[in-house]
């Protein structure tokens, strides 16, 4: 296969209609709209301030306002573009490998954000 045929078969191939792509996003988008559906369900006193982040050592160490509670949400959001974007251009190249953890990473990211929003909800 020469270097020409390679390349036109990179760039024939669907990004977007990768069953495994497709599987890791879905998940991740799913795990983002509980996290953000629980935040608006799970927080009890809406006037009030609620802790933002929790230390195993300290404690409660940052309060402030629930709504600042979708910035965990929004940063998962924020990474999952960003290694679509990456894994997009590895997939391009064939770097398959590289583009399965890339979107893999993305849902790992989500999980832990969501059971961190869990955490501090539940405190």
């Amino acid at each position: 296969m020469t270097l020409t045929e390679t390349l036109y078969k990179i760039k024939s191939q669907n990004f977007w209609q990768e069953k495994i792509f497709l599987i890791f996003n879905s998940s991740t988008l799913i795990l983002l709209i509980v996290s953000c559906l629980y935040i608006l369900i799970g927080v009890k006193s809406k006037n009030n301030e609620v802790p933002l982040h929790y230390n195993l050592i300290f404690g409660v160490d940052s309060v402030g306002s629930w709504k600042r509670l979708f910035l965990i949400p929004a940063i998962g959001f924020i990474i999952l573009i960003f290694n679509n974007f990456l894994a997009h251009f590895f997939y391009k190249f064939g770097w398959r490998f590289i583009f399965i953890i890339l979107i893999s990473l993305s849902t790992l990211i989500q999980l832990i954000l969501t059971l961190a929003i869990f955490w501090i909800i539940r405190l």
